[in-house]
């Protein structure tokens, strides 16, 4: 699999953030981000205005990940890489998917 570029990285990392606090439902967050298109963009609070989520859930939940919390992700994520262990969030055009998900092929 190819090498993350830093962004990728990061991006992947904000998910992971975003996600460790999430209290609901994790997919309710998917669609926020899914909808903004970037979890970074999520987390600076740089959307149109025309998402469908309630402002207020979304930067309740964007104030709960704390400061550290990407560089964290992004060293826990570079350091997995250099083991052999890829994180997939579905996110970014860098976001490495294994050709097949299905067990047995």
């Amino acid at each position: 699999m190819a090498k993350a570029t830093t962004l990728d990285v990061r991006e992947q990392a904000a998910v992971l953030a975003l996600v460790s606090v999430t209290q609901g439902k994790w997919h309710e967050t998917a669609s926020m981000l899914s909808e903004v298109g970037s979890a970074i963009r999520f987390l600076r609070g740089d959307w149109t205005g025309l998402e469908s989520f309630d402002r207020e859930t979304a930067q309740r939940l964007a104030h709960q990940v704390p400061p550290n919390a990407i560089d964290e992700y992004a060293a826990l994520i570079e350091e997995l890489e250099r083991e052999g262990v890829y994180t997939i969030t579905g996110r970014g055009p860098g976001d490495r998917h294994p050709p097949r998900l299905s067990p047995g092929e």
